[in-house]
């Protein structure tokens, strides 16, 4: 063979490999970028719950950090992977946070604020739970695992409920308004204040509490007051009142607490 047609022959053959690695190369980093961890997220999800609920049952730091640290173990991995079901992305990601929540909390552990901000979590991730359960089913073996899955469960679907009541709630403070009152005397330094607010929560409002913040036109706080009520029933109109020498231009309610039936 002619040394033209050797060069032409290995030039080819040198194309075409280049062409096949790149190829190759190209095919497997497509492959790396569209993997998804759906399934492989709700099997370590499972398994860090049942590692969890493995952990001596104890009142110490160190036990609520390696309950904590049972779970993050197997699900931490996750919140830079790609999920096909974007929604379960989302659960996903925001059960890793809460967990993480949880564990800076440990920094004040036994302190009144420890527990009230842990009772919070433990809402905001069985909350999470309910979510994630209903994209996919959450499984785990064994009646005990299965007993604890339930009361977590439970406990978010209360949760979940009372939150939304709670939004709604704040939802209809956001929008009402106080009337001042006339007052008994002209010198009469305080004004009473006023507002019909009716129960539209759709839930039955046993016990609740707000702060009503008083704004000025330079959208400065000059007071701060407190509306209460028991039984408010659905759908019932309860009138509210507050007394101030302050004068504003707005007020801004929140609630404080709220038991819902």
């Amino acid at each position: 063979m002619s040394k033209e047609k050797t060069s032409w022959a290995v030039s080819i053959v040198s194309i075409i490999v280049v062409a096949l690695v790149a190829f190759l190369s190209f095919k497997a980093f497509g492959n790396s970028e569209s993997k998804t961890y759906d399934q492989q997220f709700m099997t370590s999800l499972e398994k860090g719950l049942e590692k969890r609920w493995s952990q001596p049952d104890k009142e110490t730091k160190a036990a609520y950090g390696k309950y904590i640290q049972a779970e993050l173990d197997n699900v931490e991995q996750y919140k830079d992977k790609n999920f096909k079901n974007s929604k379960l992305q989302e659960q996903a990601i925001a059960y890793i946070n809460v967990l993480n929540e949880s564990k800076d909390e440990l920094d004040i552990f036994g302190s009144d604020e420890f527990y009230e901000k842990w009772d919070k979590t433990y809402d905001d991730r069985t909350s999470i739970l309910v979510k994630i359960n209903k994209i996919q089913k959450i499984k785990v073996s064994g009646d005990k695992n299965k007993s604890q899955l339930d009361e977590l469960l439970g406990n978010g679907k209360s949760a979940t409920k009372k939150t939304n009541s709670t939004d709604k709630l704040n939802s209809i403070l956001k929008e009402t308004s106080f009337e001042a009152q006339p007052k008994d005397y002209e010198d009469d330094t305080f004004t009473t204040y006023r507002a019909a607010v009716k129960n539209t929560t759709g839930a039955d409002i046993s016990d609740f509490t707000a702060t009503v913040k008083l704004v000025n036109n330079d959208g400065v706080v000059v007071d701060s007051q407190y509306i209460d009520s028991e039984e408010w029933l659905q759908n019932e109109t309860s009138q509210f009142e507050f007394m101030t020498d302050k004068d504003f231009s707005k007020t801004e309610i929140r609630v404080t607490y709220a038991d819902f039936k």
